[in-house]
């Protein structure tokens, strides 16, 4: 049986048992124990600007790199997305993990095994979770067997159980759930609840999420004043290059201008 891990940099990746071909993520490489594949499909610089990986630590290692772009730092791959997509007829790629599924089917694979692919965080939930079970649903049902780690919200629903069954929960961690929400009128976390109770550490992640949420409305409320005294031309010019952005900053002595920005 042609088998592999893709080694994802969610909390659940100090599961993976290292005992099979590994695929690393982007710059999980960094804390994983070993990889003999890295995928990136992200673009070497970021909206500011800035370099997104890490060149220097990357030329050390001699596993490939299979990537969309082509770096002059370090040698890669190409991806094959053009004989991908005429293949299983779709370009709905939603991360990294997308492609590497994908990858693993159109090489053959019979089984993949996910760790750290768990889909949680805000962005991952509402982004990229559909288009990973999107890939999970197409390679299941090519007859191949997909093995995901516990704790995953990947093939979960928000509830942990099927849509209509009744659902059993530690009514305590309900309460002190309504009691966060309460405080936190915009928040809008997923909860995720596995063997038919809340799980405590998404309790504590959503406390955290609610205090970050309260200094973060302190801070909105700041940058709406410093807005107004800030003509729009040059809060656009701040937005499009954070050189600029950093230099009015220092003249004009205000924050932020806006809440999205950074």
């Amino acid at each position: 049986m042609k088998e592999v891990i893709i080694l994802g940099m969610g909390q659940t990746s100090p599961q993976c048992p290292y005992d099979g071909e590994i695929w690393g993520v982007n710059r999980g490489f960094k804390k994983a124990r070993r990889i003999d594949r890295l995928f990136m499909s992200d673009t070497r610089k970021d909206a500011f600007g800035d370099e997104r990986f890490d060149w220097d630590n990357l030329k050390k290692f001699k596993f490939p790199i299979i990537s969309l772009h082509s770096f002059k730092e370090v040698k890669t791959v190409r991806y094959p997305y053009k004989q991908i997509v005429k293949r299983f007829k779709t370009e709905f790629f939603t991360c990294t993990i997308c492609y590497m599924i994908a990858y693993a089917l159109y090489k053959g694979y019979d089984k993949i095994r996910m760790y750290g692919v768990d889909m949680i965080t805000t962005n991952e939930y509402k982004m990229e979770k559909g288009g990973v079970e999107f890939w999970v649903g197409i390679a299941k049902g090519m007859g191949v067997d997909v093995e995901i780690s516990k704790g995953s919200a990947v093939c979960q629903t928000m509830t942990g159980v099927p849509y209509g069954f009744k659902l059993k929960v530690d009514k305590r961690l309900i309460a002190e759930w309504k009691k966060l929400n309460k405080r936190s009128k915009k928040m809008k976390e997923p909860i995720i609840v596995g063997e038919e109770k809340l799980d405590r550490h998404y309790v504590e992640e959503l406390k955290e999420w609610s205090e970050k949420n309260d200094e973060k409305r302190e801070k909105e409320k700041k940058q709406r004043k410093a807005y107004k005294t800030i003509p729009a031309i040059d809060a656009y010019k701040a937005m499009k290059d954070r050189r600029a952005y950093e230099k009015k900053k220092k003249e004009t002595g205000h924050g932020r201008v806006f809440s999205g920005f950074g």
